[in-house]
């Protein structure tokens, strides 16, 4: 599907055609001053991208057990968090 993009200033008296254009499937960049500050994708493309970050920090669902290597992590602590200020690190750097 193609990408399209607006101007922040411009998005408000637009904003039903352009959501109605990414729940077809388009992505939309949201620009300031000319430089693209956001994007907004349908939830279907945003799962996607939600899956492969999750797959990226926790490794991939096993199909035979329906869940991620390691077990049930606790999101409490400091090792959760250290983990998370790595793995972004790490993608700010890939970038």
């Amino acid at each position: 599907m193609p990408v399209f993009s607006i101007r922040l200033t411009d998005l408000r008296p637009h904003l039903t055609t352009c959501l109605k254009r990414v729940e077809r499937g388009e992505k939309l960049i949201l620009r300031r001053h000319g430089k693209p500050v956001a994007a907004l994708v349908n939830m279907a493309d945003y799962a996607r991208v939600w899956d492969a970050e999750e797959d990226a920090l926790f490794g991939p669902i096993d199909p035979a057990t329906g869940r991620r290597p390691g077990g049930v992590m606790k999101l409490s602590g400091t090792g959760v968090a250290e983990k998370l200020r790595q793995f972004w690190a790490s993608r700010d750097r890939q970038e």
